[in-house]
């Protein structure tokens, strides 16, 4: 199945691309997840898009990336960041989380050059991600009444 993949920083979205990326985002974070806390946490503007629009035009697969050297939450992180990973739920179950997450390694790599990468992962996800190359850097911690962990992949 084809994928239109599109990777823009936050100037260069559509309406209708912002609307789709906050609208998808919504669906999985706060109501499938039942979390309320705040999913627009102002570091939109500062981050690139992944998009992942599947056939019939509906976006499908999302994550947000940050390049290397970014400033989160008051920090400086010399890795890049991936975050915000979504996938529809009738996309899930049949390994396009994967594709996902390899589409969104490659664009680090193409945008930002061989750079190691964080990410803050369910702590369920956690073989999910091991199996890109990702392993644990830090201890569980609660976000938005879900228990996290820190992971990086080395360059």
């Amino acid at each position: 199945m084809g994928v239109d993949w599109q990777f823009l920083p936050f100037p260069k979205l559509t309406l209708d691309q912002l609307y789709d990326l906050l609208r998808l985002r919504e669906q999985i974070f706060v109501i499938e997840q039942t979390c309320l806390y705040g999913e627009l946490d102002g570091w939109e503007k500062e981050a690139f898009h992944l998009l992942g629009y599947a056939p019939d035009k509906t976006l499908a697969a999302y994550a947000r990336i940050f390049p290397p050297n970014h400033v989160y939450y008051g920090e400086t992180f010399p890795e890049a960041r991936i975050g915000r990973v979504a996938l529809h739920k009738d996309w899930r179950g049949k390994g396009r989380g994967h594709m996902l997450m390899q589409e969104s390694l490659a664009r680090v790599e193409s945008a930002f050059g061989k750079t190691p990468v964080i990410l803050n992962a369910q702590t369920h996800l956690e073989k999910f991600y091991n199996a890109h190359g990702f392993s644990r850097a830090g201890d569980i911690f609660d976000e938005g009444g879900i228990p996290h962990i820190l992971m990086r992949r080395p360059e």
